[in-house]
C-alpha cells in the first residue's frame, strides 16, 4: 500500500522514458498458447528532479492471445545495466 500511494505521488511530476531501442530476441511457445517473449529494451529515464539514467534492460514476458488482443501476464527482468547521464 505504501508503495502504490508514494508512486502515485509522482502522478503529475514529469518522469519519462525515452525509449532507444526495442528488439525481439525470441520467442518461445509455452503451455496452453502463452508464449514467452525475451525483449532487450533500452531507454533514457528521467526522474522529477530532470536527473537522467540510461537503462539496457533484458526482459521476459509471458503473454496469451484472447479475444484477438495479446495479454501480458507477467514480466521478469532478467539483467539491467544503467548508468547516470
Amino acid at each position: 500500500m505504501e508503495a502504490s500511494k508514494s508512486i502515485s505521488g509522482f502522478k503529475d511530476e514529469g518522469l519519462h522514458y525515452n525509449f532507444t531501442e526495442i528488439s525481439i530476441e525470441s520467442v518461445t511457445m509455452i503451455v496452453g498458447g502463452q508464449y514467452r517473449v525475451k525483449t532487450n529494451e533500452m531507454f533514457i529515464f528521467t526522474n522529477h528532479e530532470g536527473k537522467e539514467v540510461f537503462y539496457d534492460c533484458e526482459k521476459f514476458y509471458i503473454i496469451s492471445q484472447e479475444d484477438d488482443r495479446n495479454r501480458i501476464y507477467q514480466i521478469e527482468i532478467d539483467d539491467t545495466n544503467r548508468s547516470d547521464l
